[in-house]
């Protein structure tokens, strides 16, 4: 079974993939994207819900690990230029929502042959690298609901590992403007890293281990350190991410 994000050390076998930094990255931009263009929610899945290959019967198929392999490498490859530049918080740049749009494009083709990419096809990492690329779907609604039903069915017969239902569940929830169930989501605001809205806080650790995740104070815990935006800085963010939820169809 693939390493969950919050696991020691944080990292994604493959291409120097670290999820707890992209994890961080995608929880405190939630609030601070900013528009984008382009036609919206092109990616509608057509492929059946039981589209996963049995652990039993399966070979790992090499050719299609590498592809998700080298979308995994190109979005971090993007990732660390932008970080580089400084300009990788500041709302969503163009550069990167057209690796995202490009990587959920080749997912999708994939996924139509061949189904969800799970580690009976395509081994560990080609596995979790599926699903980083599924995360930064953002400006895909339509695609990221409809694989979350697919690893929610999944994940609840063990064919994909629970923490990467839940990361993309809450995920899609925050974008949604709903309350997250396993707290893997924050925003960093002028005065600290702050977890997004719980649906029950009193269940958010149980509901975290049945996921294979660790207490909920660990996801404040390793935030702590990341650079903070002034208030200006913030608001503007919040009206920027608001507009672009709504363009992108995550809100109406």
């Amino acid at each position: 079974m693939s390493r969950r994000p919050d696991a020691v050390g944080g990292k994604l076998a493959g291409p120097s993939i670290k999820a707890s930094q992209r994890v961080a990255a995608m929880g405190h931009g939630i609030q601070g994207q900013g528009p984008c263009s382009g036609p919206r929610n092109r990616l509608a899945m057509s492929c059946p819900l039981n589209s996963f290959a049995s652990k039993s019967t399966t070979q790992v198929n090499n050719i299609l690990r590498n592809q998700l392999l080298a979308m995994a490498s190109r979005d971090e490859r993007v990732r660390a230029e932008l970080q580089a530049e400084g300009t990788l918080l500041e709302g969503y740049h163009p550069r990167m929502e057209a690796v995202h749009r490009a990587n959920a494009a080749d997912l999708r083709a994939l996924m139509e042959e061949h189904g969800w990419p799970s580690e009976a096809l395509v081994g560990p990492e080609g596995a979790e690298a599926a699903w980083l690329v599924l995360q930064h779907s953002i400006a895909e609604p339509g695609f990221m609901r409809h694989c979350r039903t697919l690893i929610d069915e999944a994940s609840r017969i063990g064919l994909v590992p629970r923490w990467q239902f839940a990361y993309l569940d809450d995920r899609i929830r925050v974008f949604e403007g709903k309350a997250q169930r396993f707290g893997t989501q924050f925003d960093l605001t002028p005065d600290g890293p702050e977890l997004n809205a719980l649906e029950d806080p009193s269940q958010v650790d149980r509901w975290r281990r049945e996921a294979g995740l660790g207490p909920v104070s660990e996801v404040l815990s390793r935030a702590r350190g990341l650079p903070l935006p002034s208030h200006e800085e913030y608001a503007s963010k919040q009206v920027a991410g608001n507009l672009w939820r709504r363009d992108v169809g995550w809100v109406t």
